[in-house]
């Protein structure tokens, strides 16, 4: 969760809980505690980042009250501390289409290609399960596929579900920033652990109503997962980082 794609998990709560006070708004007392949970979870989502990220780092490396025989950390003197950002920009060439400055990237692009296009087709299910203009409201007014109070609950696909939404901009946030502003290398391994992404594969292979072409893509889709879990298995520890 200190990482940033995952506190923007929050967002998913958002959505829901921004959905059901739209459709409570006429009733306070039934509004209000979704627009708290709202303030209480970003609260709780983001303090830990930002502890991790400016706070403990700024404590140990860069306070004058501790004395230290090293010289200050170069990110020490700028005007937000970040030892993380430093790190991703000074090893890792992260930032904005750097990944397009390192050598061999056409390869890495390849690689990533699966996952991107498996990533696309996710995005475009949700988008067209909900339509547009519900997509960039959230689904906040989409009170049609609100169970009613005192009905059964209904059930729902995956890309219909009343957490897609949410989930599928978190998807999309994660989606963008490796592949514009990170390394290509890391796409599986981050977008895979998605709920979305599982979801969305599991109803690939086990749902009913998928079709052969759709089963054979999530076959294909997990296949690749396999391989990629298997080739990082053995290559991480001959990795020089890790030794």
């Amino acid at each position: 969760m200190t990482r940033v794609n995952g506190a923007f998990l929050f967002l998913i709560i958002a959505q829901v809980c921004l959905r059901n006070a739209w459709y409570y708004k006429g009733d306070v007392m039934k509004c209000f505690p979704y627009l708290f949970t709202i303030v209480v979870s970003i609260g709780i989502v983001l303090a830990p980042l930002l502890m991790y990220l400016f706070v403990n780092p700024y404590e140990m490396h860069c306070d004058s009250k501790f004395e230290s025989p090293y010289k200050l950390p170069e990110w020490c003197l700028s005007t937000t501390p970040n030892i993380y950002a430093y790190i991703q920009k000074t090893y890792w060439n992260a930032g904005f289409m750097e990944f397009l400055n390192r050598p061999g990237w056409q390869v890495e692009f390849l690689k990533a290609l699966p996952t991107n296009l498996f990533s696309l087709y996710i995005i475009y299910k949700v988008i067209n399960a909900n339509h547009m203009k519900h997509f960039l409201t959230l689904g906040i007014f989409k009170e049609d596929i609100k169970a009613k109070e005192g009905e059964e609950p209904e059930t729902y696909d995956v890309q219909e579900s009343p957490f897609a939404i949410g989930l599928c901009w978190h998807y999309l946030f994660t989606f963008l920033m490796i592949l514009i502003g990170a390394n290509q290398e890391i796409n599986t391994r981050i977008l895979s652990i998605s709920p979305l992404y599982i979801l969305m594969l599991l109803d690939l292979l086990l749902g009913k109503e998928s079709k052969t072409i759709e089963k054979y893509l999530g076959m294909i889709v997990a296949g690749w997962n396999l391989v990629q879990l298997v080739f990082n298995f053995v290559a991480f520890p001959l990795h020089v980082g890790f030794l």
